[in-house]
């Protein structure tokens, strides 16, 4: 690669990290606000619609997944700031007046991709973590549940749960009084 392009390179990542720095505070509040960060993510779905590369897409995908995950309170094992970043390379995606005009065709998508490609680069072994555990927990998984879905899962586990404990319970319990019966029947 020629130094022209290196510092061009260069000069991209600067900006994109000063944008992601500027969006950190809106960001904070916006993953503070569970109304405004829901909103957020109804935003997300839209944009994996548009017409970005493969690649970009797939990480979108993981990112707005995450934070989802995050959102409903069933994936924690993240730092803050690891969604406070995601958050804001979105909601920079999202907005239509950014450094090249979404409308322009053909490159306006050209520094969104650049912004979600260097965040998912500062964040990927966050995201890492959360794709193995996304692997344990299919059932959890936002890219293939809704919210409803995931929750009557969860409630068929929690009731097959509870009733297996009630069985357990009861065969605990059965077996106490036949042992108790029968010292009673000892001391006779």
């Amino acid at each position: 690669m020629g130094k022209k392009k290196v510092l061009n390179v260069k000069v991209a990542e600067s900006k994109t990290k000063e944008i992601i720095k500027d969006g950190e505070i809106e960001s904070k509040k916006i993953v503070g606000d569970s109304k405004k960060l829901g909103d957020l993510i109804d935003q997300f779905e839209i944009i994996k619609k548009s017409n970005f590369t493969k690649e970009i897409f797939n990480y979108i995908e993981l990112m707005t997944s995450i934070v989802k995950s995050y959102y409903r309170k069933e994936y924690r094992k993240v730092p803050v700031g690891t969604i406070v970043s995601i958050v804001s390379a979105l909601a920079y995606v999202i907005n239509p007046f950014d450094l090249i005009p979404d409308v322009i065709p053909g490159i306006g998508q050209l520094d969104d991709a650049l912004v979600v490609a260097f965040c998912f680069k500062m964040v990927q072994l966050d995201l890492d973590k959360y794709a193995l555990w996304l692997e344990e927990n299919p059932k959890l998984d936002p890219r293939k549940n809704s919210k409803k879905e995931t929750k009557k899962k969860l409630t068929k586990t929690s009731t097959a749960k509870k009733s297996s404990v009630k069985k357990a319970n009861a065969k605990k319990d059965t077996a106490k009084k036949t042992a108790s019966k029968k010292q009673t029947e000892k001391k006779k």
